[in-house]
C-alpha cells in the first residue's frame, strides 16, 4: 500500500479522519460489551456548529479539545496539541489507514488522559504533525459501555 505524504494530513483530518470516521455516518447507538469504565453517569456532548461532537479532556494534566471519531482506531493529537502538552514522537507507526490512504505518523505516549472524570492511560497517542484537530478514537471509546447519538446530543456511558 502506498504511504500518504504528511502534507495531505490537514485535509484528511478535516474532511475524512482516520479510518473514515468523521466524514462517515455514525450509528444511532453503539453498545460495547461491559466495561467497568462504562458505568456511572453518562457524559453528554452537544453537536458543534460544524456537525462534529467535541469533548474537553486533559492529557498529562493539560486541556485538549478532541473531536469524537467513532471511526478512528486510536487517539490522535494534532501537532500543536502534542507540542503544548509536551508529547514528542518516540518512533513512527508502521502505517495508519486513513480515508485517503496509509500514512506513517509519529507515536508518543500520554501518561494520563481524562475525559469527564474518567481516567484512561498511560497510552500511546499518534501525532498528526500537520493536523489541526485532535481525535478520540476507539482505543478510548471502546472502554465505554455505550455511545448513543440522538439528534444533536451524544452520550458516552
Amino acid at each position: 500500500m502506498p504511504m500518504m505524504p504528511l502534507a495531505a494530513l490537514p485535509a484528511l483530518l478535516l474532511g475524512g479522519a482516520l479510518t473514515g470516521g468523521i466524514g462517515a455516518a455514525a450509528p444511532a447507538s453503539v453498545t460495547i460489551p461491559g466495561s467497568p469504565l462504562g458505568a456511572g453517569v453518562p457524559l453528554a456532548v452537544t453537536r458543534d456548529a460544524d456537525g462534529l461532537f467535541y469533548v474537553m479532556a486533559s492529557v498529562d494534566d493539560r486541556p485538549v479539545r478532541f473531536a469524537v471519531d467513532t471511526g478512528a482506531s486510536v487517539v490522535v493529537l494534532s501537532g500543536a496539541d502534542a507540542a503544548r502538552v509536551g508529547i514528542a514522537g518516540a518512533g513512527f507507526s508502521p502505517g495508519i489507514a486513513t480515508a485517503t490512504g496509509t500514512a506513517a505518523m509519529p507515536v508518543g505516549r500520554a501518561h494520563s488522559l481524562r475525559i469527564g472524570g474518567r481516567s484512561f492511560g498511560p497510552m500511546p497517542v499518534t501525532i498528526a504533525p500537520l493536523g489541526n484537530v485532535s481525535l478520540i478514537g476507539e482505543s478510548v471509546l471502546s472502554r465505554y459501555r455505550e455511545i448513543r447519538i440522538r439528534g444533536n446530543r451524544m452520550e458516552l456511558r
